[in-house]
Protein backbone atom coordinates (compact mmCIF):
# COMPACT_ATOMS: atom_id res chain seq x y z
CA UNK A 1 0.00 0.00 0.00
CA UNK A 2 2.70 2.01 0.11
CA UNK A 3 2.52 3.77 -3.20
CA UNK A 4 -1.17 3.55 -3.07
CA UNK A 5 -0.78 5.67 -0.10
CA UNK A 6 1.30 8.27 -2.40
CA UNK A 7 -0.88 8.23 -5.03
CA UNK A 8 -4.28 8.91 -2.96
CA UNK A 9 -2.89 11.10 -0.36
CA UNK A 10 -3.89 14.27 -1.74
CA UNK A 11 -7.18 16.30 -1.29
CA UNK A 12 -8.15 16.97 -4.50
CA UNK A 13 -11.83 16.04 -6.13
CA UNK A 14 -10.01 13.69 -8.25
CA UNK A 15 -7.83 12.15 -5.20
CA UNK A 16 -10.95 11.81 -3.49
CA UNK A 17 -12.92 9.81 -6.39
CA UNK A 18 -9.37 7.89 -6.91
CA UNK A 19 -9.69 6.48 -3.30
CA UNK A 20 -13.28 5.95 -3.26
CA UNK A 21 -13.01 3.74 -6.67
CA UNK A 22 -10.03 2.20 -4.67
CA UNK A 23 -12.42 0.98 -2.04
CA UNK A 24 -14.88 -0.54 -4.09
CA UNK A 25 -12.35 -2.66 -5.36
CA UNK A 26 -10.99 -3.76 -1.87
CA UNK A 27 -15.11 -4.20 -1.09
CA UNK A 28 -15.39 -6.55 -4.28
CA UNK A 29 -12.42 -8.89 -3.18
CA UNK A 30 -14.19 -9.05 0.24
CA UNK A 31 -10.94 -6.99 2.16
CA UNK A 32 -13.39 -4.67 3.80
CA UNK A 33 -11.22 -3.77 6.51
CA UNK A 34 -9.08 -1.95 3.79
CA UNK A 35 -12.15 -0.37 2.45
CA UNK A 36 -13.22 0.90 5.20
CA UNK A 37 -10.10 2.78 6.21
CA UNK A 38 -10.10 4.76 2.61
CA UNK A 39 -13.79 5.10 2.93
CA UNK A 40 -13.54 6.97 6.01
CA UNK A 41 -10.43 9.33 5.35
CA UNK A 42 -12.22 10.61 2.15
CA UNK A 43 -15.53 10.53 3.91
CA UNK A 44 -14.31 12.88 7.37
CA UNK A 45 -13.54 15.40 4.21
CA UNK A 46 -16.64 15.67 3.55
CA UNK A 47 -17.13 13.02 0.26
CA UNK A 48 -20.82 12.28 -0.30
CA UNK A 49 -20.23 8.32 -1.86
CA UNK A 50 -17.81 7.74 1.04
CA UNK A 51 -20.55 8.93 3.83
CA UNK A 52 -22.84 6.58 2.17
CA UNK A 53 -20.83 3.44 1.73
CA UNK A 54 -19.76 4.13 5.33
CA UNK A 55 -23.26 3.75 6.41
CA UNK A 56 -23.69 0.62 4.50
CA UNK A 57 -20.63 -1.11 5.83
CA UNK A 58 -22.08 0.23 10.06
CA UNK A 59 -24.90 -1.70 8.67
CA UNK A 60 -23.48 -4.67 7.45
CA UNK A 61 -21.08 -5.20 9.71
CA UNK A 62 -18.25 -5.04 7.08
CA UNK A 63 -14.80 -4.07 7.92
CA UNK A 64 -16.29 -2.77 11.27
CA UNK A 65 -18.23 -3.55 14.08
CA UNK A 66 -21.74 -3.60 13.17
CA UNK A 67 -23.63 -0.23 14.82
CA UNK A 68 -26.64 1.33 13.44
CA UNK A 69 -26.00 4.74 15.66
CA UNK A 70 -22.48 5.14 13.30
CA UNK A 71 -24.57 4.24 10.39
CA UNK A 72 -27.28 7.18 10.86
CA UNK A 73 -24.74 9.44 11.22
CA UNK A 74 -22.74 8.99 8.25
CA UNK A 75 -25.94 8.29 6.57
CA UNK A 76 -27.22 11.84 7.93
CA UNK A 77 -23.91 13.44 6.60
CA UNK A 78 -24.27 12.28 3.13
CA UNK A 79 -28.46 13.14 3.09
CA UNK A 80 -27.92 16.51 4.39
CA UNK A 81 -25.39 16.96 1.32
CA UNK A 82 -28.90 15.84 -0.80
CA UNK A 83 -27.67 12.15 -1.59
CA UNK A 84 -31.06 10.43 -1.89
CA UNK A 85 -29.62 6.88 -1.58
CA UNK A 86 -28.89 7.78 2.27
CA UNK A 87 -32.03 10.11 2.37
CA UNK A 88 -33.14 6.95 1.30
CA UNK A 89 -31.48 4.43 3.53
CA UNK A 90 -32.86 6.48 7.09
CA UNK A 91 -35.96 6.26 5.70
CA UNK A 92 -35.91 1.99 6.44
CA UNK A 93 -33.93 2.24 9.51
CA UNK A 94 -36.29 4.49 11.53
CA UNK A 95 -39.49 2.91 9.12
CA UNK A 96 -38.14 -0.55 10.33
CA UNK A 97 -36.64 0.44 13.73
CA UNK A 98 -32.79 -0.97 12.71
CA UNK A 99 -30.96 -0.79 15.91
CA UNK A 100 -33.32 1.78 17.11
CA UNK A 101 -36.88 2.43 17.92
CA UNK A 102 -39.13 2.83 14.84
CA UNK A 103 -39.82 6.45 14.42
CA UNK A 104 -42.73 6.93 11.52
CA UNK A 105 -42.46 10.26 11.01
CA UNK A 106 -38.97 10.41 10.70
CA UNK A 107 -39.43 7.92 8.57
CA UNK A 108 -41.62 9.61 6.18
CA UNK A 109 -39.53 13.06 6.48
CA UNK A 110 -36.55 11.14 4.79
CA UNK A 111 -38.37 9.24 1.99
CA UNK A 112 -40.14 12.24 1.08
CA UNK A 113 -36.85 13.86 0.69
CA UNK A 114 -35.74 10.93 -1.15
CA UNK A 115 -38.91 10.59 -3.38
CA UNK A 116 -39.13 14.33 -4.61
CA UNK A 117 -35.29 12.81 -5.96
CA UNK A 118 -36.54 9.78 -7.69
CA UNK A 119 -35.61 7.33 -5.35
CA UNK A 120 -38.08 4.42 -6.50
CA UNK A 121 -37.81 2.85 -2.98
CA UNK A 122 -38.19 6.17 -0.99
CA UNK A 123 -41.69 6.52 -3.45
CA UNK A 124 -42.43 3.49 -2.80
CA UNK A 125 -42.10 3.17 1.06
CA UNK A 126 -43.81 6.89 1.42
CA UNK A 127 -46.97 5.47 -0.75
CA UNK A 128 -47.17 2.67 1.92
CA UNK A 129 -47.19 5.45 4.85
CA UNK A 130 -49.92 7.45 2.89
CA UNK A 131 -51.36 4.58 2.71
CA UNK A 132 -51.52 2.92 5.90
CA UNK A 133 -51.56 6.71 7.86
CA UNK A 134 -48.33 5.58 9.18
CA UNK A 135 -45.95 8.89 9.82
CA UNK A 136 -48.55 10.72 8.02
CA UNK A 137 -52.02 11.65 7.30
CA UNK A 138 -53.52 8.43 5.38
CA UNK A 139 -54.30 10.09 2.15
CA UNK A 140 -55.21 6.93 -0.83
CA UNK A 141 -54.62 10.10 -3.36
CA UNK A 142 -51.31 10.74 -2.66
CA UNK A 143 -50.37 7.00 -2.09
CA UNK A 144 -51.28 6.17 -5.46
CA UNK A 145 -49.61 8.72 -6.75
CA UNK A 146 -46.09 7.95 -4.86
CA UNK A 147 -47.05 4.67 -5.96
CA UNK A 148 -47.58 5.61 -9.59
CA UNK A 149 -44.10 6.98 -10.11
CA UNK A 150 -42.44 3.94 -7.93
CA UNK A 151 -44.35 1.80 -10.55
CA UNK A 152 -43.47 3.69 -13.56
CA UNK A 153 -39.67 3.07 -12.29
CA UNK A 154 -40.08 -0.47 -12.22
CA UNK A 155 -40.84 -1.68 -8.77
CA UNK A 156 -43.36 -4.79 -9.08
CA UNK A 157 -44.24 -3.85 -5.69
CA UNK A 158 -45.70 -0.69 -6.55
CA UNK A 159 -47.06 -2.27 -9.57
CA UNK A 160 -48.97 -4.30 -7.21
CA UNK A 161 -50.37 -2.02 -4.84
CA UNK A 162 -51.48 0.55 -7.70
CA UNK A 163 -53.20 -2.80 -9.07
CA UNK A 164 -54.65 -3.16 -6.10
CA UNK A 165 -55.69 0.57 -5.58
CA UNK A 166 -57.50 0.09 -9.29
CA UNK A 167 -58.98 -2.83 -8.38
CA UNK A 168 -60.75 -1.18 -5.17
CA UNK A 169 -61.05 2.33 -6.29
CA UNK A 170 -58.36 3.38 -3.54
CA UNK A 171 -57.49 6.94 -4.33
CA UNK A 172 -58.39 6.55 -8.21
CA UNK A 173 -61.42 5.52 -10.33
CA UNK A 174 -61.76 1.82 -9.84
CA UNK A 175 -61.21 0.06 -13.18
CA UNK A 176 -60.16 -3.72 -13.73
CA UNK A 177 -58.43 -3.05 -16.62
CA UNK A 178 -56.01 -0.81 -15.12
CA UNK A 179 -55.71 -3.03 -12.13
CA UNK A 180 -54.88 -5.75 -14.82
CA UNK A 181 -52.34 -3.82 -16.42
CA UNK A 182 -50.09 -3.17 -13.77
CA UNK A 183 -50.59 -7.17 -11.84
CA UNK A 184 -49.46 -7.84 -15.37
CA UNK A 185 -46.31 -5.90 -14.93
CA UNK A 186 -45.37 -6.99 -11.39
CA UNK A 187 -46.51 -10.69 -12.76
CA UNK A 188 -43.89 -10.57 -15.62
CA UNK A 189 -40.88 -9.68 -13.08
CA UNK A 190 -41.70 -12.73 -10.77
CA UNK A 191 -44.13 -11.34 -8.12
CA UNK A 192 -46.04 -14.12 -7.19
CA UNK A 193 -48.79 -11.79 -5.31
CA UNK A 194 -49.42 -9.99 -8.59
CA UNK A 195 -49.60 -13.28 -10.49
CA UNK A 196 -52.48 -14.40 -7.81
CA UNK A 197 -54.04 -10.79 -8.03
CA UNK A 198 -54.19 -11.17 -11.83
CA UNK A 199 -55.52 -14.52 -11.69
CA UNK A 200 -58.62 -13.89 -9.42
CA UNK A 201 -59.42 -10.38 -11.27
CA UNK A 202 -59.72 -12.39 -14.61
CA UNK A 203 -61.55 -15.37 -12.83
CA UNK A 204 -63.57 -12.40 -11.29
CA UNK A 205 -64.47 -10.94 -14.78
CA UNK A 206 -65.15 -14.59 -16.36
Amino acid sequence: MGLLNKLFSGGTQKDAEAQYNLSVMYNQRGEHKKAFKLLMEIAEQGYIDAQFALGVMYCAGKGVDENYYKAIEWFTKAAEQGSADAQSALGMIYYNGDGVMKDYNKAAAWFSKAAKQEEVNAQFYLGTMCLEGKGVQRDFNKASEWFTKAAEQGSADAQTNLGVMYAEGLGVQKSHIKAAEWFSKAAKQGHRTANEALIALKNMNL
